[in-house]
């Protein structure tokens, strides 16, 4: 059981006492070279006091206005989980989960005309991930290690502007991101080691009352390195990030008055690249061990 008490104070007030039962049950069990778990449990989210107050984003030209009234949304969270050893010191886990979630933390109209952290109705988030962790020594590549990772992650709540079913909002509280990858190849030789890692995502989408702000990050975004270790103390790493020099872009779709207007009146593109960064790190430790 959680207990809380709030007290906003300012261009608004507001003072209230919060109290949740957060109960938890799991089952495990074995099946040939399988272990596997079906867990439940109750989250309540925690807040955040920044989302209390306004903030005015000058470079974007919007306002984002406080909400003493926001409350943390709550869920009842359901996982499988299995799990196996591959090629005896590898394993493979897969995780499938499916959440209920009550008064979704997002963004809601304000009587001030402006929109704010807020909660809306009822929401649901599945996910389906996958992580894949396999040394390569048997298959002929000796110190090699591969590493792959994949989630899709599907969320869906009653948007108050358009009434339709939406994704949550990114960037926001958690950033919802409906696919993640990533994927790591490793050596390791006695004095020298080297790697190659990729990873990306589909970006976020942020659903504000005049706008909607898609970000898509660098994806690919690929990065490699060697490294020399001089000693059991000294290492040297040498390496590039974002070596496909990718950008990132960005999508603003403005509405007016609103988003109850389907028809965006402009469309707004940014792109920013940092460009290939070269790296390299020395490190140095002292002592015995």
């Amino acid at each position: 059981y959680e207990a809380s008490r709030l007290e906003v104070r300012g261009d608004s007030n507001a003072r209230r006492s919060l109290g949740f039962f957060r109960p938890r049950a799991s089952i495990d069990w074995q099946t040939g070279h399988w272990q596997v778990q079906l867990g439940i449990k109750r989250t309540v989210a925690q807040l955040d006091f920044a989302d209390f107050v306004s903030v005015a984003e000058v470079n974007e030209d919007r306002i984002s206005g406080g909400n003493a009234e926001l409350v943390p949304e709550r869920a009842w969270e359901l996982l499988l989980s299995a799990s196996r050893k591959v090629l005896e010191e590898g394993r493979l886990k897969i995780d499938l989960g499916h959440d209920r979630i009550s008064l979704v933390q997002d963004r809601v109209p304000t009587a001030a005309g402006f929109d704010a952290p807020g909660n809306l109705g009822d929401g649901s988030r599945s996910l389906a991930r996958v992580n894949l962790d396999l040394p390569l020594r048997r298959l002929g590549v000796p110190g090699g290690r591969l590493s792959l990772a994949g989630t899709y992650t599907d969320t869906s709540v009653r948007d108050p502007y358009t009434l339709r079913r939406r994704p949550f909002s990114g960037g926001i509280f958690d950033a919802v991101k409906r696919f993640e990858y990533a994927a790591g190849l490793r050596q390791d030789f006695v004095t020298f080691a080297w790697g190659i890692d990729v990873k990306g995502d589909t970006g976020t989408t942020g659903y504000w009352r005049t706008e909607t702000d898609e970000d898509r990050g660098v994806s690919p975004n690929l990065s490699t390195f060697v490294e020399y270790r001089a000693s059991r103390h000294l290492t040297a790493t040498f390496g590039v990030e974002n070596a496909l020099d990718r950008p990132a872009n960005r999508w603003r779709h403005l509405y007016i008055p609103d988003r109850t207007n389907p028809v965006p009146d402009r469309v707004e593109y940014r792109e920013r690249n940092s460009h290939r960064i070269w790296f390299l790190s020395v490190k140095q430790t002292f002592g015995s061990q």
